[in-house]
């Protein structure tokens, strides 16, 4: 078995991706157009590199759902990724593109590529920590309370970071 911190990362990176999934299948052609706009793969590869993409999150999801070890290595590199083609672009003066995060377009952020990179090191930290034997379900419940309040608390920073973008885009500075 594996020990409550480590359970609570596995539980929380699979919320991350289970939410980002969801949009991307939600609105696949979004996601599609989304991904090309990163200008990241040649034209002809768009699709089939969306769907590796959406394919790898779902490996993700349930890797870490059912806390098998190298979901979270996954989730580090697919966070990693992310974060690169984030960078590439803005240092290609393109932080108009969406991120293609979720169901609300914001433009790609430093704040973006900060917030995966800190995910990406959540994810390993998880990786790297030994696991204990547990076997209680007040244990479960420990480790299923500890991730809903650490997605809680990514939810919070997400609509910060929207919220910033929105306040950036209107004109308004602090």
């Amino acid at each position: 078995m594996i020990d409550v911190p480590t359970a609570a990362i596995h539980f929380f990176i699979a919320a991350v991706f289970a939410e980002a999934l969801h949009h991307k299948l939600h609105a696949p052609m979004r996601f599609t157009a989304t991904f090309g706009a990163y200008r990241l793969f040649p034209k002809s590869l768009i699709g089939v590199a969306a769907r590796v993409i959406l394919s790898l999150e779902a490996i993700t999801v349930l890797a870490c759902a059912f806390m098998i070890q190298p979901g979270l290595w996954l989730a580090m590199l697919l966070l990693l990724a992310y974060a690169v083609g984030m960078g590439v672009n803005r240092a290609r003066g393109r932080s108009f593109i969406d991120c293609g995060c979720g169901d609300e377009p914001v433009p790609i952020s430093v704040s973006l590529i900060v917030r995966n990179g800190v995910l990406a090191s959540i994810a390993l930290v998880g990786s790297l920590v030994e696991s204990n034997d547990v076997t209680h379900w007040e244990t479960l419940l420990t480790q299923v309370a500890a991730a809903a309040a650490a997605f809680g608390l990514y939810r919070i920073a997400n609509q910060l970071i929207v919220n910033a973008t929105k306040f950036r885009l209107a004109g308004y500075t602090a």
